[in-house]
C-alpha cells in the first residue's frame, strides 16, 4: 500500500465516531468507509436507469446481462452492491419515507417475481410502481408521542435535528416502526398492490380518530389522551420544516398543529401512491 492510501485509511477511520444505542441492543460506528459497488451492475444501472432495470428482472429475469440470480448474490453478499441500489432508490425521491423500507428492494423483486409466475407480468410490475409511489416527505413521520406515560417523540430521522450540530434526534421506536411496515408487507404480498395500498388507506382513516397513544400507523396530531399541563411542554430539537430550513422553540401544542396538516397529506400520499399503479411501459426510470 502507498503512503498516500495508506494516510487515506488512517483518515478514514479517524473520521468514525461510535454512536450508542438509545434504547436496548447495540450501538453502532458512523462514518464507515463507502464499499464499491459490483462495476457491472453499476454500468448497467447507471445506463438502464433503475426502474427499468428492475421492470426488466420482474419481465425477463435479466437486465443488462445482470441476472436475477446474479442480482440477489450481489444484494446478499456485496453491501456496497446493496448500498448502491438503495441509494438509487431513495434518489429516485429525495427526502421522503419510503412506506415499504428501502431494504427491501429484493423482496419486493422476488414478490413481483412470483406474481409473474402465479398471475400476470402487471400484477408483478404494479408491486413495483408501488413501491416507488408509496412515499411521503419525511417529516410528517411521527409514529409516537409518549412512551409510559412521558413525553417521548419517536419520528422519522429526517423530522428533528439537534440543536448544536443538526444531528437527527428524537427518533425512539425506529426499529419497532420499521418492523411494523416490513412485517405489513410480508403478510400481504400475495394480494395485489392495490389491496396493500387500499389497506394503508384504511388503517390511516383509523388512525383519524384515535388517541395521543393509540394509531396504528402515525400520530394524526391530536393531543387526545395527553395531559394538558404537556401541551405547552417545549420539544428539545428543531423541526425540518423543508430541507435545509428549521423551526426552533417548537412545543408539543405547536407540533400538534403542524402534525394535524402532515397527517392529512399522508393521507393524500396514499390516494396518489393508488393512483400510480398503471402499467409503466416506456417510463424513463429516474436516477
Amino acid at each position: 500500500m502507498s503512503s498516500t492510501a495508506g494516510q487515506a485509511v488512517v483518515d478514514a477511520v479517524g473520521d468514525m465516531t461510535y454512536v450508542v444505542a438509545l434504547g436496548p441492543g447495540y450501538g453502532k460506528w458512523d462514518g464507515l468507509p463507502k464499499q464499491r459497488p459490483d462495476p457491472d451492475l453499476k454500468a448497467v444501472v447507471h445506463s438502464m436507469k433503475l426502474l427499468p432495470f428492475l421492470r426488466s428482472m420482474v419481465r425477463e429475469r435479466v437486465a443488462g446481462g445482470i441476472t436475477w440470480r446474479r442480482f440477489c448474490w450481489l444484494w446478499d453478499h456485496q453491501q456496497g452492491s446493496r448500498d448502491y441500489i438503495k441509494d438509487r432508490f431513495r434518489a429516485l425521491d429525495s427526502n421522503m419515507h419510503e412506506w415499504i423500507p428501502t431494504d427491501m428492494i429484493k423482496e419486493v423483486v422476488a414478490g413481483a417475481l412470483d406474481h409473474k409466475r402465479l398471475n400476470t407480468v402487471q400484477d408483478g410490475l404494479d408491486w413495483l410502481a408501488l413501491h416507488h409511489a408509496l412515499r411521503s416527505p419525511t417529516n410528517r413521520v411521527i409514529w409516537q408521542v409518549v412512551a409510559n406515560g412521558v413525553i417521548d417523540l419517536g419520528a422519522h430521522p429526517g423530522t428533528f435535528a439537534t440543536v448544536a450540530d443538526k444531528k437527527p434526534t428524537l427518533t425512539a421506536g425506529t426499529e419497532d416502526f420499521h418492523k411494523k411496515l416490513r412485517a405489513l408487507y410480508r403478510d400481504n404480498k400475495r394480494g395485489t398492490a392495490t389491496a396493500f395500498v387500499e389497506l394503508l388507506i384504511e388503517m390511516h382513516k383509523a388512525d383519524a380518530s384515535a388517541s395521543v397513544s393509540s394509531h396504528k400507523l402515525i400520530w394524526n396530531g391530536v393531543l387526545t389522551g395527553l395531559a394538558p399541563q404537556l401541551w405547552n411542554a417545549p420539544v428539545d430539537a428543531l423541526f425540518k420544516v423543508a430541507p435545509g430550513v428549521f423551526a426552533r422553540d417548537i412545543t408539543i401544542a405547536w407540533l400538534s398543529d403542524t402534525q394535524v396538516e402532515s397527517f392529512k397529506g399522508v393521507g393524500q400520499d396514499f390516494e396518489r401512491a393508488k393512483g400510480a399503479i398503471v402499467p409503466e411501459r416506456g417510463s424513463a426510470g429516474g436516477p
